[in-house]
Formats: structure tokens, C-alpha cells, sequence
């Protein structure tokens, strides 16, 4: 089980079109999970996101500035 994941990833919203950047994403203490996206768009501030990894697995982000805060499970965990 990986408990992080940087690379490149696909962010979506229904808002706006897709475009892949780099993330680097970690799992929380407190069993959630949050990251960093290193191409900030201000028009998804405060939106909720879908990241696509290259594994071929999504999970559902809110974005704040630069920082996701994970929904649901978290994508780069097998």
C-alpha cells in the first residue's frame, strides 16, 4: 500500500476542461488525504475536482489555493 503519490495526474471540473499538471498527494493521520497541485488555476478555487492518475484511478478533490483536500477514498491507495 502507498500512503503518497507525485507525479502527473488529469484535474477536472465540471467548469472547466480538463489539463493534466503534477500533484503530490499523501495520506493524513487522521485517514483522510490531501495534496498539492503545482498549477494553480484560480478559477478552481473553492470547486471540487476529479484527479485521474496514470494508475487509472480518480478520486474527488476541493481546491483551496494549491492545496486539494481529499473526498472519499484516496486514488493512489491499492
Amino acid at each position: 500500500m502507498s500512503d503518497s503519490y507525485t507525479g502527473p495526474a488529469e484535474i477536472s471540473s465540471e467548469e472547466l476542461d480538463s489539463f493534466r499538471t503534477a500533484v503530490e498527494l499523501w495520506l493524513t493521520d487522521e485517514g483522510g488525504w490531501v495534496g498539492t497541485c503545482l498549477l494553480e488555476d484560480e478559477r478552481l478555487e473553492g470547486k471540487t475536482v476529479t484527479i485521474k492518475l496514470n494508475n487509472g484511478r480518480s478520486g474527488t478533490a476541493r481546491v483551496n489555493g494549491e492545496v486539494l483536500t481529499g473526498t472519499g477514498p484516496a486514488p493512489f491507495v491499492e
